[in-house]
């Protein structure tokens, strides 16, 4: 009889000591996201969005993240800056569609892409034509800098000397000046599918693509305009 009742103490005993297990452990439950996990579901997810990919430069150090709360669910996008070299990978971590955190990552890109290389050393104010360069695949990072269409070329001038084998950039470039500061011009007004046309005298020089100041001459008051130079080195103002 007493060696029953010892059996029935000690089963009550060991389910009462995994009762309190599991309480502890439910009390005491968390997410963990460990530094290496995050950095790998980051790769793989620039690698799904990004084609001939060689490498990526994340420019912090990865560290753990941890919750008190546990089944927190972690999605990322990311948030490119055309102006920028550099890129954000964005982590947002919620439960129940409630944010409990967000971290942005930056890192840089390098990828085999198509780009200008100068055939000859071009000097400052010469135009940029189509014996001057060649089109090679080169390993850069990814950059709105670097010329990768020929259009980005068209009627371009150099700022400052491009040595032979360089890869051609859009800062070291600019638009031919087909306008000069002090000369007559064309004006054309659009508002919908109404266009009006008169002149003025330019106050600054422009190339295509490019602002410029314009004074009108059919105006008593000479009121001063600004308008963009289209391909025919007329002075666009559209009205929205």
């Amino acid at each position: 009889m007493n060696v029953f009742k010892k059996y029935i103490d000690i089963k009550y005993l060991v389910v009462a000591f995994a009762l309190f297990i599991a309480i502890s452990a439910d009390l005491n439950a968390k997410s963990t996201f460990s530094a290496e996990r995050i950095k790998q579901y980051c790769e793989n997810y620039i690698k799904a969005n990004f084609e001939n990919i060689q490498s990526i430069d994340f420019l912090i150090k990865f560290s753990e993240i941890q919750f008190d709360e546990d089944g927190v669910d972690a999605k990322i996008n990311i948030l490119q800056n055309q102006n920028s070299s550099i890129q954000k990978v964005q982590l947002i971590f919620s439960k129940n569609d409630q944010y409990l955190k967000i971290i942005e990552i930056p890192f840089r890109l390098h990828q085999i892409r198509n780009v200008y290389i100068a055939q000859r050393d071009i000097y400052p104010k010469e135009a940029i034509s189509p014996n001057d360069f060649i089109i090679s695949q080169y390993e850069t990072t990814v950059s709105p800098d670097i010329i990768t269409n020929s259009e980005q070329l068209h009627k371009k001038i150099a700022k400052r000397t491009i040595r032979k084998g360089e890869i051609l950039k859009q800062s070291d470039l600019e638009s031919q000046k087909i306008i000069s500061r002090g000369k007559q011009v064309q004006i054309e007004v659009i508002s919908g599918g109404i266009k009006v046309r008169t002149s003025g005298t330019s106050l600054d020089d422009a190339g295509i693509g490019e602002e410029v100041r314009v004074r009108r001459d059919s105006d008593y008051s000479k009121m001063t305009v600004t308008g963009k130079v289209n391909d025919e080195g007329i002075v666009q103002i559209i009205l929205k």
